[in-house]
């Protein structure tokens, strides 16, 4: 086949008795080269309300540009569960926050993208998450020589200094 060119498919049967009929011709199809899976979704930050994820884009696109992606979610914790639309996301940004979620949810994520042209397969699923709020007690970094020495300034000049603050929740300063 040669890419995006148009083709119809028909299929015949053939055993010990002879040949079939031909079936209908098939919608006329664009062949067009695959686009692949992007990778399994990665937690980033996790609240008692949202979760963030991250991926990587597919390394192949067939050769279009990618469109949108797809992020669909699975509760754990139901026996019937079934895969939902947990986001949309406009490409190229391959990231997201899901929200709206409850405290105690266990749940797994999947990720597809479209291109202009067609539909990735699914990536492989997250592991099982639950929904809860970590905790972790405030650090705060700065440099050693200023925390040990201090800084001095003349009156009537700028000074920045730059301290990271994190925690989880993030500290209000």
């Amino acid at each position: 086949l040669v890419e995006g060119l148009e083709y119809q498919f028909r299929l015949q049967a053939v055993n010990q008795a002879g040949n079939g009929a031909w079936s209908k011709a098939t919608k006329e199809v664009v062949a067009r080269d695959p686009c692949d899976a992007p990778s399994v979704p990665e937690v980033v930050d996790v609240s008692n309300t949202t979760i963030t994820l991250k991926w990587t884009p597919p390394k192949k696109t067939g050769g279009a540009k990618l469109a949108f992606y797809y992020v669909e979610s699975w509760d754990c914790s139901k026996k019937n569960g079934y895969w939902s639309m947990a986001s949309r996301v406009c490409a190229p940004q391959s990231d997201c926050v899901i929200q709206n979620l409850e405290e105690g949810m266990r749940l797994k994520f999947r990720v597809r993208c479209k291109t202009v042209n067609v539909m990735s397969p699914w990536s492989e699923e997250s592991p099982e998450q639950i929904i809860r709020q970590e905790l972790e007690a405030p650090v705060i970094t700065m440099d050693e020589t200023i925390a040990r020495e201090g800084a001095s300034v003349r009156a009537g000049l700028d000074y920045e200094l730059v301290i990271a603050v994190e925690g989880k929740p993030r500290p209000s300063i």
